[in-house]
């Protein structure tokens, strides 16, 4: 009799060891306490951690990474109760937003790791996808195929291997949410937004689910932060140049020179911008919506429409372009099927026509999945947000002294609502969403396609209802009911049992179901007397 022990096994479904991460971070959090029984309570850990490879239940590669995720998981919140205590007087709504983030993406994780929910077609299709990598594929681009292959690998054929990035990529998306609205405006609108968007029902969905969108709504986050920083990002160089004649007023050093202001742009930013669209083209086809939204801020900002003439945004064009060629090489030798697909799902064959049947159901999918409290409040404030900065001087001011044009520090202070801001902002929902409400009344629209529109929607609308002086006591309240609703429905969609719904209006009911069948489909594959050849299509 022999033991062989496989190190390094990441396909185990046991991965890591639940038994050594627990005993480790345990130890770890005992022994910073008592110093001086830390050795005898790390050998603790190890004993138990070795036990679940001596009763044969784990691989060495299971426990050994089980200790390490225990330790680091008791540093980690050790580290982060240091910082929080070090800045929560500074800027507490930063703080209160890195918390909230890293609760909701661990819980996301646990949830995942529970396994409530089965996966959906689409991400079976996907990870089949990603047992066959190609440049790209029938319907969509190869992104989430490479992703979930980069996954599998690490972690073996698993839910958890599958959906890792799903809590991750919204995580990240509300950094880039919360970083945008800090540049807009500051830490308080900032952190309002960034945490609407991980209570909201439609994007909390893809922090547990891994389709497309998931890394698609990471990508649209970041191109919009990109993007305005690239148009916002010029240096100004000064030069005095002596001597001349009319130097006065201009000459401020004294010397009787003129003085000459010229202005720099950074390439960096729109090359980073480009690669970050071709990576969304290669994500979803969508995010094509974002050429026409930058072109029409551009082309409506007075401020940034000399744009048009410098050559970084056709440089930024032709970087995204070349990201995105995989797809263009892939279809050339497919007869195009992508685009003929595209053209089916969009129903261009059909012509133009009104259907009031499919604008009501596009109209009440998106109320479904904001809530309808929340679908009125958001798009009543970035309406209101964009009129606002068309009134001139429109600003609003607290009990703070002013510190124009922006309160960065998010404690207060004076707030300008510049119209080039309100303009970026408005661009990136209105024709989006507009768009969209436009497409069903001519043919069937799915509720998740506008997800990207009310990225800035939701920053807008913080923005007015944070600092507008004309929004009410009742308005504040009719806000927090909606925020509650908001999140209550995502709680339930993620816990449909609570409520014991029926199957027909469960959300998650096409989630649930497909082990069971699975298994019946192996023992009914297995009493087959003979080998038999199945296939779908039509």
């Amino acid at each position: 009799t022999g033991v062989n022990i496989l190190i390094g096994c990441g396909k185990s479904f046991s991965f890591p060891s639940n038994h050594a991460a627990n005993a480790f971070s345990l130890a770890a959090a005992l022994a910073y306490f008592l110093r001086r029984a830390g050795a005898l309570l790390y050998l603790l850990a190890a004993l138990i951690a070795f036990s679940r490879i001596y009763v044969g239940v784990h691989y060495p590669s299971d426990v050994i990474a089980g200790a390490l995720l225990g330790i680091s998981v008791f540093f980690a919140v050790l580290a982060l109760f240091n910082w929080a205590k070090k800045n929560i007087k500074a800027d507490k709504f930063k703080v209160v937003f890195v918390l909230t983030i890293i609760t909701f993406t661990f819980l996301r994780f646990l949830y995942i790791r529970a396994g409530l929910l089965d996966l959906s077609t689409d991400e079976a299709h996907y990870w089949e996808w990603s047992r066959r990598l190609d440049l790209s594929y029938y319907s969509k681009g190869p992104m989430i195929a490479y992703l979930i292959a980069f996954t599998t690998w690490l972690m073996g054929d698993t839910v958890l291997g599958i959906r890792f990035f799903a809590p991750v990529f919204l995580a990240l998306s509300s950094i880039l949410i919360y970083k945008l609205a800090k540049e807009i405006f500051n830490s308080k609108i900032a952190a309002a937004a960034a945490i609407a968007f991980q209570l909201t029902p439609l994007y909390s969905a893809y922090g547990v689910v891994m389709t497309i969108d998931s890394p698609f709504i990471f990508f649209w986050a970041l191109a919009l932060y990109l993007f305005w920083k690239a148009v916002n990002n010029q240096k100004s160089e000064v030069r005095i140049i002596e001597p001349h004649p009319l130097s006065p007023p201009f000459d401020k050093g004294g010397r009787g020179g003129l003085l000459r202001i010229t202005h720099h742009t950074s390439l960096s930013y729109w090359l980073l911008l480009g690669i970050t669209i071709g990576l969304g083209l290669l994500t979803k086809y969508t995010m094509a919506f974002f050429y026409v939204c930058a072109f029409l801020f551009i082309v409506f900002s007075k401020e940034h429409r000399s744009w048009l003439k410098k050559k970084e945004p056709y440089i930024c064009l032709a970087v995204s372009l070349a990201v995105f060629s995989p797809v263009i090489i892939w279809n050339a030798g497919q007869d195009w099927v992508t685009l003929k697909h595209t053209a089916g799902q969009a129903h261009i064959s059909e012509g133009v026509r009104i259907s009031f049947k499919n604008f009501f159901e596009f109209l009440g999918s998106q109320i479904g999945v904001l809530t309808p409290l929340l679908f009125a409040a958001v798009l009543y404030g970035a309406v209101k947000n964009i009129v606002a900065s068309c009134k001139p001087q429109a600003v609003s001011e607290t009990l703070n002294p002013p510190s124009p044009p922006f309160d960065k520090g998010g404690t207060g202070g004076f707030l300008r609502i510049t119209h080039n801001a309100s303009l970026f902002l408005f661009c990136f929902w209105a024709p989006a969403l507009g768009f969209f409400i436009l497409k069903s009344l001519q043919a069937k629209v799915q509720a998740n396609w506008a997800l990207p529109a009310y990225i800035t929607a939701f920053i807008a609308s913080s923005g007015f209802f944070l600092y507008s002086d004309a929004v009410k006591k009742s308005t504040k309240v009719f806000l927090s009911i909606a925020i509650i609703m908001a999140f209550g429905l995502t709680l339930i969609s993620h816990y449909p049992g609570i409520l014991n719904l029926p199957h027909k209006i469960d959300p998650t009911s096409r989630l649930s179901g497909w082990k069971e069948l699975g298994m019946e489909v192996r023992v009914s594959r297995a009493n087959l007397k003979h080998s038999a050849r199945i296939s779908a299509g039509g």
